[in-house]
């Protein structure tokens, strides 16, 4: 799975996919298949073996093509083949659409096992998931100077597609809305190098801490947003407030004359957070950060003014 989340491009993806250890799942020949824009079975094949595509499967592939990108695994067994092996086809998907398929021979006289198929799933899902990242970072130009984190554009057709699965399942998600709001006052202790640090820093902390199943992307380098089940939010914004506090100067910069900094103070008096619920705050992606950015402003003012407070009281 590691060697899929590192790919950088979709040949990349598709030949680690391809090469899926046989220990893992043993048999005669692996395709990869991509669905193209015309039609299924209208893609790119790959192949685990050294030197050739096994013609049997890429027989079978082409033969069972109606069925291969649907929405579950179907396991066939051709009448035709002597070596009675067994055909395997599970699909993966792009925004809840076809977009290719593992495809599987088994060795002679075998089937694929219930467990193997399972595991086949996963790994086709988790195909889906990095071809989804690849794509959609080409389309958009999502860069990844600062982080993984998702563009807006990503974000809202992801976040679409979380809130629609979530009000079928009724399941309650919530957005978090993260300011780094004080890096002029970082620049002005240690420079603007450690305030790009910091805030370089403080997003990759938020993408360690993201869930799995939550998605999270970062607006005018200031802002990040983060959508996930609303049981885990408050737990994510308690260990991002932790970590946040015991930033060291020595994390973001080597500099002799700046080790006295206390980063992590100023970079926590700075960060303020608002978290909007799904579906009491709003029923859209649109919808929840209007209310995120209504709750943070509120959160600012009354910021100021204790601030204001403890200036003119001591």
């Amino acid at each position: 799975l590691e060697k899929l989340r590192s790919a950088r491009t979709e040949d990349e993806l598709m030949r680690a996919a391809s090469q899926l250890p046989a220990d893992i799942i043993d048999r005669d020949a692996l395709v990869v298949m991509t669905t193209a824009q015309s039609g299924v079975g209208k893609g790119v094949f790959y192949s685990a073996t050294k030197n050739h595509i096994d013609n049997r499967l890429l027989e079978l592939v082409c033969k069972h093509n109606k069925i291969i990108c649907g929405d579950r695994s179907v396991q066939a067994r051709s009448r035709d083949d002597m070596a009675k092996r067994s055909f395997l086809s599970v699909p993966f998907h792009v925004l809840g659409r076809d977009a290719g398929s593992l495809n599987l021979l088994s060795r002679p006289n075998e089937a694929f096992a219930p467990q193997q198929i399972s595991l086949l799933e996963k790994i086709a899902a988790c195909v889906g998931r990095e071809l989804e990242r690849i794509r959609l970072r080409e389309r958009y130009l999502n860069t990844t100077d600062a982080s993984e984190l998702l563009s807006w554009r990503h974000f809202v057709i992801r976040a679409n597609l979380l809130l629609k699965e979530a009000n079928s399942k009724r399941v309650n998600l919530s957005l978090v809305r993260i300011a780094i709001s004080n890096l002029a006052e970082i620049e002005d202790h240690a420079g603007v190098d450690v305030a790009l640090a910091t805030s370089r820093k403080i997003i990759r902390l938020v993408e360690q801490l993201k869930r799995q199943s939550g998605i999270a992307c970062c607006l005018y380098g200031t802002h990040v947003l983060l959508l996930v089940e609303a049981a885990h939010a408050k737990g994510i914004v308690t260990r991002l407030r932790n970590l946040v506090g015991k930033l060291s100067i020595s994390d973001v910069s080597d500099d002799p004359a700046l080790q006295s900094v206390k980063l992590g103070d100023h970079a926590l008096r700075g960060m303020h957070v608002s978290i909007a619920e799904f579906p009491e705050d709003g029923e859209t992606i649109h919808e929840l950060c209007s209310r995120a950015r209504r709750l943070l402003e509120n959160i600012r003012e009354q910021s100021s003014r204790s601030s204001v407070l403890g200036t003119l009281f001591g």
